[in-house]
């Protein structure tokens, strides 16, 4: 057969701004095919193409497309995008544009929030801001993510203007302490109107509790003169680790147990005779089969679905939103399960000439089930069970599901692992929150504003 050598053509270039300054780490994508690359500390690039077309893109910079021509070295300008700098970020002291922004602010708008797969809103914010790491404690349904500004601990959350400081959050045990990491994480993402991040310096006008930053959380809010609108949305998707140690089988554990006899110059017989080794090496004969505590206790294609419905709307001194959303997601632990109900209600109305009063209700009721294993947190004796169990000792007695085996290892046992014989720890939260603002504007500019708080929380543990 004829073999045919075809010579691939390496495109090379260079992407700045206006100013002929060098763009940094741009994304250079071949539209045909999927190649990649990003610019280097030059704004230089090198791809291996020589047909199609490149789309050349960055942050606050308007997407360029650079159809391939022959030309190899090729010199690409971006335009700065205005109207990502005339977005209006909230600050601490109202609201600003992008382009008068002096202090370390960072923004992130509803439309990339909603697109996260994520059950909490910490865990949605992974990857899209920059300066502030999120860290999530444990796989385990509903459990929120930690978020560090700059890594200086639990920054200050504050809500529509109402600030939530508080204890870091859910304990191991599931106990939530009503912080404002705890309300910030259960919100429903739909609600989200925008979050800015301010660091530094931006966050001073919080005073001393901002010193490890500001997390401000705007929610929607209807428009004035605006008809009714009813929106539903939901999501369905699947749930599998991505990686995992991979523990040793019976075959490696049994010749590693004869190789380190041999390395200490004992005789390896006393561990396995050359017949019993065999055996398991082979692994076919009953009693020499082994056993994966990784497939007994981590179930996959694990499912979580969420559905929203919301109303908005207004007249013409009023506008309001409503939300009710529901949010469900087993564990790939058997037997653990979260579900989380929110109701979200924004109403403002302008009740006389400059005075506008506004009302911003809020609840939640989470539910998180568990298996009762003792020490109280089942869902990590689940994974160190997975790590402790030998693979050639079975959970079952003589591999017989009638009789369960190593009974003194009763937290490690995945035959074990059931609400029907280890129990259960579930918990339930109800907790609601009423914000209540007037503010007054006058002829000649001043304004003024008043607001009360009122948050309730109750928990019960069965």
């Amino acid at each position: 057969m004829p073999t045919l050598l075809y010579a691939q053509e390496k495109v090379t270039g260079q992407v700045f701004n206006k100013a002929n300054e060098p763009i940094v780490g741009a994304s250079v994508l071949l539209l045909e095919g999927g190649k990649g690359t990003s610019t280097d500390k030059s704004g230089k690039f090198e791809l291996n193409a020589n047909k199609g077309t490149l789309v050349v893109s960055f942050v606050g910079y308007k997407t360029r497309r650079v159809p391939l021509d022959g030309t190899t070295n090729l010199k690409i300008q971006l335009e700065a995008d205005e109207n990502v700098l005339e977005d209006v970020v909230v600050v601490g002291y109202g609201k600003q544009s992008k382009r008068n922004i002096t202090g370390a602010v960072s923004n992130i708008k509803s439309e990339d929030i909603v697109r996260s797969s994520s059950t909490t809103t910490a865990g949605a914010l992974a990857g899209k801001v920059q300066g502030i790491s999120v860290r999530a404690k444990d796989a385990r349904p509903g459990r929120g993510a930690a978020i560090e500004i700059r890594n200086m601990g639990s920054p200050l959350y504050v809500i529509d203007g109402v600030a939530y400081g508080g204890q870091e959050g859910t304990d191991w045990v599931g106990t939530q302490n009503g912080s404002g990491a705890d309300i910030f994480n259960s919100l429903n993402l739909e609600d989200i109107e925008s979050i800015s991040i301010l660091k530094d310096a931006a966050a001073a006008v919080y005073g001393f509790r901002a010193s490890r930053g500001v997390v401000l959380i705007t929610t929607k809010k209807g428009a004035k003169g605006e008809s009714a609108k009813i929106n539903i949305n939901g999501y369905q998707g699947w749930q599998n680790l991505t990686r995992f140690p991979t523990m040793a089988n019976a075959k490696q554990y049994t010749r590693g147990l004869v190789e380190a006899a041999q390395n200490e110059n004992r005789d390896p017989k006393t561990v396995y005779t050359p017949e019993e080794l065999a055996k398991w090496q082979a692994g076919t004969e009953p009693g020499y089969q082994g056993y994966d505590y990784y497939d007994m206790v981590i179930r996959k294609n694990i499912p979580q679905r969420y559905i929203n419905a919301n109303v908005t709307g207004g007249s013409e001194k009023s506008n309001y939103f409503l939300l009710l959303g529901h949010l469900n997601q087993d564990a790939m632990i058997k037997d653990f399960n979260y579900k989380r109900t929110n109701f979200q209600a924004n109403i403002e109305a302008e009740v006389l000439k400059g005075l506008t009063v506004v009302t911003q209700i809020s609840g939640r009721h989470e539910g998180t089930q568990d298996v009762g294993l003792p020490g109280g947190d089942g869902y990590f004796s689940s994974i160190l069970a997975i790590m402790k169990n030998r693979p050639t000792v079975g959970p079952y007695a003589n591999d017989n599901p009638e009789y369960i085996n190593h009974t003194n290892d009763f937290p490690y046992n995945p035959a074990l692992f059931s609400r029907d014989i280890a129990g259960y720890k579930d918990n339930k939260y109800l907790a609601g929150n009423v914000n209540l603002f007037a503010a007054y504007k006058t002829n000649f500019g001043l304004s003024a504003k008043g607001d009360r708080k009122s948050t309730r929380l109750n928990s019960s543990h069965t």
